[in-house]
């Protein structure tokens, strides 16, 4: 197991796959990137294009010192930040729909067509 105070280790991605080739990546089955290092090879992949490597080296370092707790509710907060982007968008874009329709709308993105009709059936169909 990899400890924070230890460095990260690096590994490279296969050309056939964007997750991590460590065993327990690996292991964890298709299409799941899984422990510390698939989280590092994820965080990586994702960088801004206008985030500099040395940058985005601090910034990792920041969240693996930051205590679990608090990454987890970090992630809370960027994640209902980003709930209140897309209902936001969806009101900008359509400043007539009720409150009820830029919710069913943002349902509608987040959940994606085939899931939103088999959770929502008699929605009707709102342009997002």
């Amino acid at each position: 197991m990899v400890r924070e105070s230890e460095p990260l280790p690096r590994v490279r991605r296969s050309s056939q796959s964007n997750l991590c080739p460590c065993w327990r990546c690996v292991n964890a089955g298709p299409g799941v990137a899984k422990g510390l290092i698939g989280a590092v090879v994820a965080f990586e992949s994702m960088r801004s294009a206008d985030t500099s490597e040395e940058a985005a080296r601090i910034q990792l370092e920041i969240y693996r010192r930051m205590p679990p707790g608090r990454r987890l509710e970090l992630a809370f907060e960027l994640s209902a930040l980003s709930r209140r982007l897309v209902f936001e968008g969806i009101r900008q874009r359509h400043p007539d729909y009720t409150d009820e329709q830029v919710r069913l709308s943002g349902f509608r993105l987040l959940l994606g067509h085939d899931l939103f009709r088999a959770a929502y059936p008699g929605s009707p169909e709102l342009t997002p």
